[in-house]
């Protein structure tokens, strides 16, 4: 049987990579921002919703704010990302 807070950890790694490749301006990592990007669409597909689901996550509100995040320059992504409030941080087990 599956535990289901390591599902849910699974998930939301998922959706942290896609943060994160959001994020990342170096032209060598284009090819991920702009899967990234396509993840996130304008308007959260079936796809976004299940690893929302998945993950223990609201899509609306994430969303949202990823939307948001791509209407930005790459470079000025992660300014606003550490200015915003701090994602919870999920302690690693050994």
């Amino acid at each position: 049987m599956t535990d289901p807070m390591s599902s849910k950890r699974l998930w939301q790694s998922v959706v942290m990579i896609a943060i994160r490749d959001l994020c990342n301006d170096h032209p060598r990592k284009h090819r991920h921002r702009q899967g990234a990007e396509n993840w996130v669409g304008t308007y959260p597909t079936a796809d976004f919703r299940e690893v929302c689901h998945l993950a223990g996550i609201e899509a609306c509100c994430l969303h949202t704010a990823l939307f948001r995040l791509c209407q930005l320059a790459p470079a000025h992504r992660r300014e606003v990302l550490d200015t915003s409030t701090p994602l919870p941080r999920t302690k690693r087990v050994a």
